[in-house]
């Protein structure tokens, strides 16, 4: 069970960045690539912790 929910944190986490990625190509402002490296720095922990 704790494998299935890696996986899907994993599957989450992917789909979360390519729309991050979108977002910074459709927003590029320095405010926003701000925001994302925070969010990637809090998804990562997040991650880890599985």
């Amino acid at each position: 069970m704790l494998l299935r929910l890696n996986i899907i944190l994993k599957y989450c986490y992917n789909d979360l960045i390519q729309r991050i990625v979108y977002w910074i190509k459709l927003y590029n402002t320095d405010l926003s690539e701000i925001i994302i490296k925070k969010l990637i720095d809090i998804f990562t922990r997040i991650v880890s912790m599985f």
